[in-house]
């Protein structure tokens, strides 16, 4: 994923661009960044660092089609251009569905093929290969049952602020991942293929 700033500020979805029927709201540039990704535009928010340097944050950026009716026990289906022009990716979104590790309660929603994103600089096309960041992509633990990569869970500050990349995965759980019932069609390990 190739993130490249845009300089114009543009309105957005307030479902993030995900195609629910919503309506449509300012974008503050003040508050937000706009970057190029090989499906369409993204914008996150810039953040400051426990140091008090700036970084970038997107987050629920979808790295597949949901997962849903017939997508349901399927290999991942990749997005080939998002639905809207801006896609909103500012706040964290549905987690999977699965087990609260803390709290034992189901919480998530099948369509929870998100990912995040947190930056200390954001790159150039055109960048040399030696000036690029090392980037740690995390999958959290949870007994392929429960849990999510949002930031309440994995603080990313630490790692982004020593010059790291963090990307944090969301991928399906417990039965919608691993089912496994090759005479219905069902070749399972559909959360393994999400990573």
């Amino acid at each position: 994923m190739v993130m490249r700033n845009v300089r114009k500020p543009y309105p957005a979805m307030s479902d993030g661009g995900l195609g629910r029927g919503s309506t449509a709201q300012e974008y503050d540039p003040s508050a937000r960044i706009m970057v190029k990704v090989v499906q369409g535009s993204i914008y996150g928010t810039k953040d400051r660092l426990p140091n008090g340097k700036p970084y970038y944050c997107f987050k629920g950026i979808p790295y597949a089609k949901a997962p849903v009716g017939k997508l349901r026990f399927a290999s991942p289906v990749p997005i080939e251009k998002y639905a809207v022009s801006y896609l909103d990716c500012s706040r964290e979104r549905s987690s999977c569905l699965g087990r609260d590790v803390i709290t034992r309660e189901i919480t998530g929603s099948e369509d929870g093929l998100f990912l995040n994103v947190y930056t200390p600089g954001l790159g150039r096309v055109d960048q040399p290969a030696d000036t690029l960041l090392p980037v740690m992509v995390f999958f959290h633990g949870g007994g392929m049952t429960g849990g999510n990569g949002d930031s309440g869970m994995y603080l990313p500050d630490y790692l982004v602020q020593e010059g790291v990349v963090v990307a944090t995965v969301n991928y399906r759980l417990g039965v919608l991942g691993f089912l496994c019932l090759p005479q219905a069609g069902i070749e399972g390990n559909a959360g393994l293929k999400d990573q």
